[in-house]
């Protein structure tokens, strides 16, 4: 009761139905059992007088597109036996569709071949045309072997009908024109097509020996052109490099012209080859920047100190002025010969002015309060020989010195560029040194790679030697059997 109840609301239920259905007994002649015995159902919801279907869903059911799927399609049984004996003869049967055209309006009713269609190329009507003969010739031979087994039938019928009528059947196949010719001189003009497309060749030999011909030509033209082809690029290269340093050395040497303008100089005043050269940039700059620092930072104290250093200067400029005028007064009052001690007095007084001189030169330079010696050390530095020597020599040497001091930069400069250019010269030795070496080592891999590539291109032209005899000989062999097989036919 309980799963009566539970299957209660089931449609399609039939709750009146037997549980054991019984099957009739098999007999010999069938192995198949007839239909089981099905007792009505009343509660069925499907009625065959049912014209309103409601409960069955025919969305996916297009029959229109199903038979416009085959609809098209063409099959060619003729004279096919789809039996499984074993004699008999395994023929294939030809099948065909039709292309599928939609009209403007969705219709489905136009059908055409490929042949119909605009983009059809050369190949596929050249193969098409083939095909269709090679199915001709199949027709005209089965009518041909039709017509040989019914001749034995319809001779004797001409032979009781009179002299008449078989002069008029040879008048009317005398008309008629004989399928075979036509056939021929179609599969004549298509093998003439075909043939032109290939290459104007016919037969295997003769494509073979194009084929070879046209893979021969471009590697001789190749090898003819890569040098040319090569040179040019190095001219085009070469040229390219050389404007490229003309355009840089063209504006190195207008920067050159603008800075040389900027600092006022030209070809007759350059550090290098004038007399009297200015004197450096930075060097004046230097004395300019000095010269607005002491500016910038004047103040009281330092006008007083100044202005006190100032006057020790002037006295001692001065002194060393009386000092120079004694020197001269003496030199000029001795005229003989003096002694050592007058020589000593005198080497004292010049040594005197030019350490009165070194100390007016140290005072400028230090800016020291007292600018000389004290005097109990005058004695001493006019006493030591080899001290006013130095300082003598050094003196000599001023305007040497003063005259170099514009150009000493620029030549402390070109020093350590010169010593940055020998640095990176090393280098590049060693730099150059490794690319030899490896430019030596690729020349050998390109002489051993070009041996190779010779030997392989002899063994090619062996092989292609040795295959064109083959096919020589093979040829010959083909012609005399076709020869002997036009015989036996």
């Amino acid at each position: 009761m309980a799963q009566n109840r539970k299957y209660e609301n089931l449609p399609d239920l039939d709750r009146d139905a037997p549980d054991i259905y019984e099957t009739p007994e098999l007999t010999e002649d069938t192995t198949l059992p007839s239909s089981t015995a099905r007792s009505p159902s009343q509660a069925s919801s499907y009625d065959e007088s049912d014209d309103g279907l409601s409960n069955i869903d025919r969305r996916h059911l297009e029959p229109g597109d199903a038979r416009a799927i085959f609809q098209p399609a063409r099959v060619d049984a003729k004279g096919v036996d789809f039996s499984d004996r074993i004699r008999r003869q395994r023929r294939s049967y030809r099948t065909a569709s039709r292309r599928h055209r939609r009209g403007s309006r969705g219709s489905d009713d136009e059908y055409g071949d490929f042949s119909d269609e605009d983009d059809e190329t050369l190949e596929r009507k050249l193969a098409r045309l083939r095909r269709e003969v090679e199915e001709v010739k199949q027709e005209v031979e089965l009518r041909e072997q039709m017509k040989k087994e019914g001749s034995g039938v319809t001779e004797g019928e001409e032979a009781e009908e009179g002299g008449e009528q078989p002069a008029a059947t040879a008048g009317e196949e005398e008309d008629e024109e004989d399928p075979a010719e036509g056939i021929a001189k179609l599969s004549e003009m298509l093998d003439a097509v075909y043939v032109q497309r290939q290459g104007g060749v016919k037969g295997a030999e003769a494509q073979f020996t194009r084929t070879l011909k046209r893979f021969a030509r471009p590697a001789a033209d190749a090898a003819t052109t890569i040098p040319q082809t090569t040179t040019g690029i190095t001219v085009t290269a070469a040229s390219e490099q050389a404007a490229q340093a003309l355009s840089r050395a063209a504006d190195f040497d207008a920067r050159l012209s603008q800075l040389e303008k900027a600092l006022g100089l030209n070809a007759n005043n350059m550090p290098d080859i004038a007399t009297h050269p200015p004197k450096s940039i930075l060097h004046n700059l230097d004395t300019l920047e000095r010269q607005l620092q002491t500016i910038s930072e004047v103040s009281t104290s330092s006008l007083d100190a100044a202005s006190r250093r100032v006057q020790k200067l002037t006295q001692e400029a001065e002194r060393l002025d009386e000092l120079r005028r004694s020197a001269r007064a003496s030199q000029d009052g001795v005229s003989s010969p003096v002694s050592a001690t007058g020589s000593r007095q005198r080497s004292g007084t010049v040594s005197a002015s030019a350490v009165a001189v070194a100390a007016g030169v140290a005072a400028g330079a230090g800016g020291a309060a007292d600018a000389g010696p004290p005097p109990e050390m005058m004695g001493a530095y006019i006493e030591d020989p080899e001290r006013v020597a130095k300082i003598n020599a050094l003196y000599g040497t001023l305007t040497t010195i003063e005259s170099l001091s514009p150009t000493l930069p620029l030549v402390l400069e070109r020093l350590r560029t010169l010593r940055l250019i020998h640095t990176s010269a090393g280098t590049a030795a060693a730099t150059l040194d490794e690319l030899e070496k490896r430019q030596g080592e690729q020349a050998e891999e390109i002489r051993q790679w070009s041996e190779a590539l010779t030997k392989v291109e002899e063994n090619l032209k062996q092989g292609e030697g040795t295959l064109q005899d083959n096919i020589k000989t093979v040829g010959d062999w083909v012609r005399d059997l076709e020869a002997r097989i036009a015989k036996f036919a």
